[in-house]
Parts: structure tokens; sequence; C-alpha cells
């Protein structure tokens, strides 16, 4: 849609530039992030299901197929390369309940936006992505800057690529939006919890954490330049390595810790037992999502999760009075 973007520093400093104003946009409050979010998803969504839905009429059987594995490698090889992406692609899945102090109704809405928006987004993804692999050959795949956008012109047109690509930028803007708002909340309840600088936790009149977003926004774009690869679809890729082997850690604690939960709360012998299984399995997913990352990626991250050891133990303190403190107001 604008060859200049396929450029990979303007890219960069194009996405640079989106990042601030979403962050000046969550400094002015949830209401203006959670209005843009759903008027950009409910018109992005409309060519995306179009795409899934009635691609199937472009859909080469043949063109899939030679698809399937172009790793060079084993089944077992392509599956656990794929297994972070499938990870990446669902991450966040229980982040609804962070943003709980500016949900409203949260014990009912959260359990429902969880489980609903995980039922649609599998749909999503897997009929959409079906349909590109079996429309787009492998080859211009790999290359391709907005597979959904090339899968139109070869389906429908020009027109067809141009509608496609403007509704996948909005819905992108309106999931780093949303994205930017989470990471905010996040890192006030850290703060609440003497895990973080107090700067992460001060509100501004709008009632978000003005300084925090700031700090996140400037997070956000050194990542985005010391990621900088010769093609989009590299970069992306190095992200979302570096992004799964950094939550895998939090996810594995919580897969264990729900079989305590289930046990403290005597749900019974069989409960704790499927629990045990799901976490298990839960466990085992992660470790090979990890194991199919890039090794230089793999190193790095594992850097940052070490280097972060002696930082908890700066905080240990801070986290101590934070929970004598809300054992009092209890």
């Amino acid at each position: 849609l604008i060859p200049q973007l396929t450029n990979p520093t303007a890219s960069v400093f194009a996405a640079t530039g989106v990042i601030w104003l979403l962050t000046f946009a969550n400094i002015m409050g949830p209401r203006v992030v959670g209005a843009l979010e759903t008027w950009t998803m409910s018109l992005a969504l409309i060519p995306i299901l179009a795409i899934a839905f009635f691609g199937w009429f472009w859909f080469d059987r043949g063109t899939f197929l030679a698809s399937w594995n172009v790793s060079g490698g084993s089944s077992g090889h392509a599956i656990g390369r794929a297994a972070s992406i499938a990870l990446w692609a669902f991450m966040g899945v229980e982040s609804a309940a962070v943003s709980a102090g500016v949900i409203e109704n949260p014990k009912r809405n959260i359990p429902l936006a969880t489980l609903i928006g995980l039922a649609i987004s599998a749909v999503i993804y897997i009929l959409s992505s079906t349909v590109i692999m079996g429309i787009i050959p492998n080859a211009e795949l790999q290359t391709a800057h907005a597979p959904f956008a090339e899968a139109a012109r070869l389906a429908v047109g020009t027109v067809g690529m141009i509608v496609i690509a403007v509704c996948a930028i909005l819905k992108s803007v309106g999931s780093l939006g949303g994205w930017m708002l989470l990471v905010g909340q996040s890192a006030k309840a850290a703060a609440d919890d003497g895990m973080f600088p107090k700067a992460f936790a001060r509100l501004n009149r709008h009632g978000v954490p003005g300084r925090g977003l700031v700090i996140v926004g400037m997070l956000m774009t050194i990542m985005l330049f010391a990621t900088m690869s010769p093609t989009i679809a590299k970069q992306f890729n190095r992200l979302i390595d570096l992004a799964v082997i950094l939550v895998v850690v939090p996810y594995v604690y919580a897969a264990v810790a729900v079989v305590k939960v289930v046990y403290d709360h005597q749900l019974g012998r069989r409960a704790v037992l499927a629990f045990m299984w799901v976490a298990f399995a839960a466990v085992a997913y992660c470790l090979g999502a990890v194991l199919g990352g890039e090794p230089k990626t793999v190193v790095a991250s594992f850097t940052v999760l070490l280097a972060s050891a002696p930082i908890y133990l700066f905080f240990f303190r801070s986290m101590e009075a934070a929970a004598k403190t809300k054992t009092k107001a209890v």
C-alpha cells in the first residue's frame, strides 16, 4: 500500500510514530483507547472474516500442501518451530484480568471475554491461515509484507488489496493501543505490589499511569530499533521468539500454581488429577516452544531473565512492605 515502508528503516520510524501517538492516546484515559479499539476492530474484522470464509473459492490444495513443511527439517522440527508462533498468537488471553480496574463488572465480564475471545480467535486464526497458505505460494508468502492484502489482490484485484490493507492497518493500530493499556495496567499492578518503581503506579488526572506509559513507550521504541531486520518477516519472527521466551516463565508458574489452587479449595481427587494433567501439558508445550526458538534469541532472552534476578532482590523489601499494607487494609 505504501512502497516506501518496505524499507526497514522507514518502517521502524513509522512504527515509532504510531507507538507514541497511541502512548498519548492512552494517557488521555481508557475511554479514548477503548473507543479506538472497538471502532478499528469492528471495521477490520469484516474483510478479515471475508477472506477467512470466502477465500476458499480461490483455495488451491496443491499450493497449500506445498507450503505444509518448508523448514528443510522433519515434521517434528517444523511443529516445534511453529509452537512459539502459536503460543504468541494466543499470548495475553489471560490479560483481561489485569485490566480489572478499568472494566465494568469484572467478575462477570472478564471470564466471558476470555473464553469467548479465545474461541473466536482460534476459529479466525485457523480459517484465515489455512486460506492464505492455499492462495499464496510459499515463496511469495515468505516475502509478503501484507499477506492478507496480497491474497485479496490475487482473488479480487487491486481494489480488494487496498481495502484489506487499510483494514489491517486499522486493526493493528487498535490492537497496539489496547496492548499498551494492558501493559500500563500490568506495570501499575506490579508497582502497587512493590515489584516495580513507584513511578509506574502514579496516576494522572485521567486516572491512568501516565509516567508508566511513557516509560513503556520508550522501552517499545528501544526494542523496535534493537530488532530491526532486513525484512519485516524476519523482524516479526525475532520479536515473537523474544516475547514467547520472556513470558513462558510466568506461564509455567501459573500452570503449576493452578494445581495448588484446586487442591486448596478441596475440589476432590479427580479435579486435582485432571488439573495436574492440564498443568503437565501446559508446561511441556511451553518448553517445546522455547526449544523451537532461534538459538541466539533464546540465549539473549534467558540472559535478560537471569539479569532480572538481582532486580527482584532489590525490590524485595518494598514487596514485603506492600504486602503488609494490604494485609492491614483487609
